[in-house]
């Protein structure tokens, strides 16, 4: 069995990012998260095959698909952040993968 990560994220978009960082205005808030996305995938991409950043929302797929390695599955569907988890969660082991861990960079 190979061991999977999930990162799941939010699109870093002005007012929609880290209530933490509320603070802050809106794009810098937004600038900051960006690179704590950068950060984290940078830091998990270290893990042997296991870095998948899946967006946290479905409105959120264009600004990952960039970020993604390609043939990377950005789309867990559901009506809400759990629903997408559990559903991220099944698919990761009907593939195959064990252990899996997922990583949440969301507010």
């Amino acid at each position: 069995m190979t061991a999977l990560l999930i990162i799941f994220a939010k699109e870093p978009r002005p007012g929609q990012v880290k209530n933490r960082l509320s603070r802050l205005c809106p794009g810098a808030a937004a600038q900051l998260y960006h690179r704590f996305i950068l950060d984290i995938l940078d830091e998990m991409a270290r893990v042997p095959k296991c870095a998948w950043p899946w967006p946290s929302a479905p409105n959120g797929r264009g600004f990952f698909r960039r970020l993604a390695p390609p043939g990377t599955n950005l789309s867990p569907g559901g009506a809400d952040l759990g629903e997408r988890m559990a559903r991220a969660f099944a698919r990761s082991f009907a593939a195959g993968f064990g252990p899996v861990l997922l990583r949440a960079a969301t507010s």
